[in-house]
C-alpha cells in the first residue's frame, strides 16, 4: 500500500537490494533533515491533497502511497471527508474519490495540496495562475487552508509512487514549509 513496499518488491525480485537499501536511507536522511527545519507551526497540521482534473476535484485519501511520505514528514490526514479510505475501496475500488462542491467544506485541512495536470515542475507562473482561480472562488475562498494562505498547487508527480516522484515531492516540502534562514 506504500511506495516503500512496492520499491521493495521491485528491488527484491531484480536483485537490487544493497541499492534500494541506500535509496531508503537517502531517504530517511532526508526526511529526517525536512523535520528538524520544518517551522514547527506546521507541526501536526493536516493535510489534504486534491486532484483538480477538468474542474473536478478529487481527493487522495489515505492509503495511496503518498501518504507514507505525508505522514513520515510530520502532517496528518483530515478527518472530515465524505468517506473513509476502507468504505472508499469497498464501494469504489480506489482511494481517490470525486469530490462534489457541496462536499467542499469538508476539506476542512490546515494545509491543502492541489494538484494539477498543467503544471510542471517549478512552474511557478502557472501554479499561481491556478491558486489565483481557486482564491477567486466563493467556495474554496471560505475554507481554513485557503484563509491562511496554505493552498500550494502542485505537478502531477504528487500522484506517483516511485523515488523519483518521493524526492521531488520531499523537494516541494522542503520549499513550502522550511523557512529561508
Amino acid at each position: 500500500n506504500n511506495w516503500s513496499e512496492l520499491t521493495e518488491f521491485f528491488a527484491d525480485v531484480i536483485g537490487v537490494t544493497a541499492e534500494y537499501d541506500a535509496l531508503m536511507e537517502d531517504y530517511q536522511e532526508r526526511i529526517d533533515t525536512f523535520n528538524e527545519l520544518k517551522n514547527p507551526v506546521y507541526d501536526g497540521m493536516s493535510l489534504v491533497y486534491v486532484q483538480d482534473a477538468a474542474g473536478t476535484n478529487y481527493v487522495g485519501l489515505p492509503g495511496l502511497p503518498l501518504w507514507e511520505t505525508i505522514l513520515d514528514a510530520g502532517f496528518v490526514p483530515v478527518d472530515t471527508l465524505p468517506t473513509t479510505p476502507e468504505e472508499s475501496l469497498e464501494e469504489f475500488g480506489t482511494l481517490i474519490v470525486e469530490l462534489s462542491e457541496e462536499q467542499l467544506s469538508l476539506l476542512n485541512a490546515d494545509v491543502i495540496i492541489l494538484v494539477n495536470g498543467n503544471i510542471n515542475r517549478d512552474d511557478h507562473d502557472t501554479a499561481t495562475t491556478i491558486i489565483e482561480g481557486y482564491l477567486s472562488d466563493p467556495l474554496w475562498a471560505t475554507l481554513e487552508a485557503v484563509e491562511n494562505d496554505r493552498l500550494f498547487a502542485k505537478a502531477v508527480y504528487w500522484q506517483s509512487n516511485g523515488l523519483v516522484s518521493v524526492h521531488a515531492v520531499i523537494d516541494d516540502l522542503f520549499a513550502d514549509f522550511v523557512d529561508d534562514d
